[in-house]
């Protein structure tokens, strides 16, 4: 049964305002775009570049002419870790898939708070994380015979207040409410959003459920129920794991995609590109191809499967 507090988060969701949130006050400075605003939330100077891999991403789909499957990642593995196995399925059939990542952007210039170089120095990579994980991504992708985007937003471990102090600076914090001030960034990543869905018609969209609560994956969820157009929703993986999807979803229908052995198999390899990050949820790369395969088995009831959700 759900807490009230998922239930609270669900409904919220489900009856989401765009109103009331309050504008940054700060421009979020070291991305590949500076975010700029006034004091009016939709006052936008400035908006964030898409990276190189967009141009390539689209070349790609325009010389297949396939339906493009877009994919929006919270983070650089998301979308790998929640649908490997369908996007693998997917190119094997011929159809075209982009990830777009939303928080792939570099952290801003000066010291990192206490939190994120705990994290800098966990992945091993304390200089240039970022850039690295962006690395990781596009080769993990190429596995799945997939293109990638990586938008500029800062992941939520870097991103500040107007006078410097971390927005969320510890683990509780990552996996709780969105602060107030992040309803301009929503808005701004829903615009993007809206133009890469135009420039891939046609497609259809998926976008995280936001299971974990992460904000991260909450602002990405609300950033693309935003712009419209959402085709279905997946299970954020790890944190399916141990959370199902709350009864009170009733707008949401879910069905099973069965994956092929082959399938979960380039899942598997993709995941293990991931090397940074295999020390946030597992001990090794065996470890987590086991506990990838046993979900895999127990989202199908034995057979292998990932999950989406459908709006009814």
């Amino acid at each position: 049964m759900a807490s009230r507090r998922e239930a609270n988060f669900y409904n919220r969701i489900a009856n989401m305002s765009r109103e009331g949130f309050e504008p940054p006050t700060k421009c979020l400075k070291g991305t590949c775009s500076a975010i700029e605003l006034t004091a009016q939330p939709s006052a936008i100077v400035t908006r964030p570049k898409v990276s190189v891999n967009a141009k390539r991403a689209r070349s790609a789909i325009l010389a297949r002419m396939a339906l493009t499957h877009l994919y929006f990642s919270p983070h650089l593995d998301d979308a790998v870790l929640s649908c490997g196995g369908m996007i693998h399925r997917q190119t094997q059939a011929g159809e075209a898939v982009v990830v777009v990542t939303v928080c792939a952007g570099d952290p801003p210039p000066g010291p990192l708070s206490a939190f994120a170089q705990s994290l800098h120095d966990r992945w091993k990579t304390p200089a240039e994380a970022v850039a690295i994980r962006r690395a990781e991504d596009l080769v993990a992708l190429k596995v799945l015979n997939a293109e990638g985007i990586h938008l500029d937003v800062p992941d939520c471990i870097y991103r500040t207040r107007a006078a410097g102090q971390a927005l969320y600076a510890s683990e509780a914090g990552i996996f709780g409410e969105l602060q107030p001030s992040e309803g301009v960034l929503i808005r701004q990543t829903a615009e993007h959003i809206g133009r890469l869905w135009g420039r891939f018609r046609p497609a259809r969209l998926y976008a995280p459920f936001g299971l974990g609560y992460h904000v991260d994956h909450q602002l990405t969820r609300r950033a693309a129920e935003w712009a419209g157009g959402i085709y279905a929703y997946y299970e954020d993986y790890p944190y399916a794991a141990k959370e199902v999807v709350p009864a009170s979803a009733t707008q949401l229908r879910p069905e099973l995609v069965p994956l092929s052995p082959d399938d979960l198999s380039a899942k598997i390899a993709a995941i293990g590109v991931y090397v940074s990050q295999i020390s946030t949820f597992w001990a090794d790369t065996e470890a987590m191809a086991a506990v990838v395969r046993e979900f895999a088995s127990q989202v199908g009831g034995g057979r292998l499967a990932e999950r989406l959700w459908w709006v009814t």
